[in-house]
Formats: structure tokens, sequence, C-alpha cells
């Protein structure tokens, strides 16, 4: 067999396959497997074979669809691709780097919703900041004491020096 470039009907042919062998083998498995059976879910090994041919049909009609998109989204910007590079001003170095941070912000924007991410750097450099003097200020409290209990320790010494001698 000689090799040859891939057709839209051949990716039609392998997801229809595959998505009769998925469907084909769910239900052979849901038959063998009485825990996750239930009064919708009966009928054993018989109902493979319409499961296969369920999953079938999707297949090849999903794949028929993406394969129609997919060919209308390539025509769509074959026919712009001039008048888009036409309409691109030209830009600097500053303002491709802003775009690619721009861009890497809107990709992974959705972080920011879900708190994963901080969306402002100078708050949370301000809230460090805060908290760091708070740190100092209870360091400096701890400095004292110690300052504070190393003096009267040294003058109680001193008094029991004075006593001895």
């Amino acid at each position: 067999m000689q090799a040859r470039p891939l057709e839209n009907r051949d990716y039609v042919y392998a997801s229809g396959i595959s998505a009769g062998l998925v469907g084909g083998t769910f239900n052979l498995i849901n038959s063998r497997i009485t825990m996750i059976r239930s009064k919708l879910m009966t009928g054993g090994p018989r109902m493979a074979i319409p499961g296969a041919v369920m999953f079938t049909l999707a297949g090849f009609t999903g794949q028929f669809i993406l394969n129609g998109i997919d060919r209308w989204r390539v025509q769509y910007i074959f026919e712009r691709e001039n008048t888009w590079s036409e309409m691109k001003p030209e830009k600097s170095e500053q303002d491709l780097a802003r775009d690619r941070i721009a861009e890497y912000e809107h990709k992974f924007g959705v972080f920011e919703r879900f708190g994963l991410k901080k969306p402002n750097y100078e708050k949370r450099i301000a809230l460090l900041k805060g908290e760091i003097e708070k740190i100092d200020g209870m360091l400096k409290k701890v400095d004292d004491e110690i300052t504070t209990l190393e003096k009267g320790s040294t003058s109680d010494n001193e008094k029991d020096n004075e006593k001895e001698n």
C-alpha cells in the first residue's frame, strides 16, 4: 500500500469506527457490572449492537459537521488573510512585548476568576509591605523586651556582686 494524504472522509470513517467501538464496549461493560446497572440501564449484551450503531452514527455525524466547520474556517481565513495583513500596523519591540503580556493575561484570565492568580501586583506588593512593617514592629518590641531583661539581669548581677564584696 502506498501512503496517501488523509482526506476529510478518512477522519469521518475513523471517528465513526472509534465511536462505534466505544459505544459497543460501554454497553458490554455496563451489562457485566451489576453495581452500576439500574432499572434504566438493563438489557445485557444484546444492547451492545444498538449502542455501537448509535455511537457510530453520532461519530460520523459529529466528524462530518466538524469537517464542514473546519473547511469554512480555513476558507474564511485564506480569503481575508491579505486584508488582515495590510490592516496590521507595524509595531515596535515594546508594543510586541506588551501584546505578548496582554495575550498571556487573556489566555490565563480564567485563573483570576477562581483566585488562583493575583490580578493586581501593586495591591499584593502593598499588602506584603504592610505585613513586613507589622513584623518589623513586633521584632522591635521583642528586641526592646530582650534589652530590658538584659539590663535587669545585669543590674541584678551587679547588686549580687556588691553584696558579696
